[in-house]
């Protein structure tokens, strides 16, 4: 779909000519690789799996992100897809894992964005996370597209960086 680009797009291009960089620099011919961002690098590689799915990401994991684009062009950028490039039918073939703690459910841990629009998301992280994931499931099924998603609830524990990268290394 069409509309304008955010700055933040710029960055998804940058992530792609490192991944070449480093390629090159080293001799290397890998096709892909894997991404993972806690708290805002999760609103990172969630909204650069939607808006880049030509990218060469193998697996994408956000984890504990404070708000997500829904799938929803109705609703405005950053909360939603709205005035931005996309594509659902591509978003949804990448393999992303929507990555969230099970005591990350305080407003309280880490910095929450408690605008009246993220407030629309949830209260909290683990609310976030889940209304994403399952919105994101509905859209796909509407659209009769393939759902390459996951949804996985990392027990006992909240906003935490070390615990989250952790269980994400367990998923690579």
């Amino acid at each position: 779909m069409a509309g304008k680009t955010p700055k933040v797009s710029g960055l998804f291009i940058v992530v792609e000519n490192v991944f070449d960089h480093v390629n090159n620099v080293n001799g290397l011919s890998l096709d892909g690789y894997h991404i993972f961002g806690h708290s805002a690098g999760g609103q990172f590689v969630q909204r650069m799996v939607a808006m880049k799915p030509q990218s060469r990401i193998k697996k994408a994991i956000a984890a504990n992100a404070g708000t997500y684009s829904f799938m929803d062009e109705m609703v405005p950028y950053p909360y939603g897809l709205g005035g931005v490039n996309y594509n659902l039918q591509g978003a949804f073939a990448k393999h992303l894992v929507v990555l969230i703690g099970e005591l990350d459910n305080n407003a309280q841990q880490g910095r929450l964005d408690q605008t009246v629009m993220a407030m629309e998301q949830g209260p909290n992280r683990l609310e976030r996370g889940s209304k994403f994931f399952q919105a994101s499931k509905t859209v796909a099924g509407n659209n009769g597209f393939d759902f390459n998603w996951q949804i996985q609830v990392v027990p006992d524990v909240g906003h935490e960086y070390k615990r989250m990268s952790e269980a994400a290394a367990k998923l690579l």
